[in-house]
């Protein structure tokens, strides 16, 4: 019988072997680097002002944190409608559409973490303007996926119930308006 990945994951094996391995020789080992990496990083971040790290660290994570609701609320109601969509067919469950559920938040996790590591880099060498236009772009990256979902639990309840509630019929309203007209002109002037 194999054993799913989550209980492996959360059984810490790999932490556990360490610990006992050779009568926790590798705990003798370990603590003297792990004294010189707190060093380093101390000597790292001794002139770096502690808000300029905290603000990027928080902003992304409540970011995600916001994304991540919008995700399994769109994700809830997308396997709400598959399922009634297929009444009939006991595997209502379309692997493909679990797949790119599980890219989509991959994708947001994917660019989040690289764009923090970049942006905390930009504050360590005293980059800050740079680091707080990366935090901009940042932010404006989750609040777009986060209105792709808003637009995705909207279809999904349409497929659900039959009809769009009004605040998400609404919400694409407006983005037709900017697309037919702030967007298109702008397009018009690339051309």
């Amino acid at each position: 019988m194999k054993i799913p990945l989550l209980v492996k994951i959360l059984q810490l094996s790999v932490i556990y072997k360490a610990i006992f391995f050779k009568k926790g020789s590798l705990i003798a080992l370990s603590l003297p680097i792990s004294v010189g990496v707190i060093g380093s990083f101390k000597l790292l971040f001794k002139n770096v002002d502690p808000f300029d790290m905290v603000l990027p660290i928080i902003s992304i994570t409540l970011s995600f944190l916001l994304y991540f609701l919008f995700f399994i609320v769109d994700f809830i109601w997308g396997l709400s409608a598959s399922k009634y969509e297929n009444k009939t067919n006991p595997d209502w469950v379309e692997s493909d559409k679990l797949y790119n559920s599980i890219g989509k938040i991959g994708g947001v996790i994917l660019i989040d973490v690289l764009l923090l590591s970049i942006i905390l880099f930009l504050v360590i060498i005293s980059f800050i303007k740079i680091s707080i236009a990366l935090l901009l772009i940042t932010i404006m990256l989750n609040i777009l996926a986060i209105s792709y979902e808003i637009h995705s639990i909207g279809e999904n309840i349409k497929r659900r119930t039959g009809e769009k509630p009004k605040f998400y019929a609404f919400f694409d309203n407006i983005t037709t308006i900017l697309e037919k007209t702030i967007l298109s002109k702008f397009s018009n002037l690339i051309k």
